[in-house]
């Protein structure tokens, strides 16, 4: 599934304010799998989890 850049660095953004993926799926993306935001978040590059 094509995931748009605004979603991308929403995803981006409630992760870095702590949220976990799997909420971030079930309240903003509930149309995606758990692995398709965990790649959006994870593969920006950015370790947001290690900090």
């Amino acid at each position: 599934m094509q995931i748009s850049k605004a979603d991308s660095k929403k995803m981006q953004r409630l992760a870095q304010e702590g949220k976990k993926i799997a909420a971030i799926r079930k309240e903003y993306f509930p149309q995606l799998s758990y692995w398709d935001v965990y790649v959006e978040v994870y593969g920006a590059g950015s370790a947001l989890l290690s900090a």
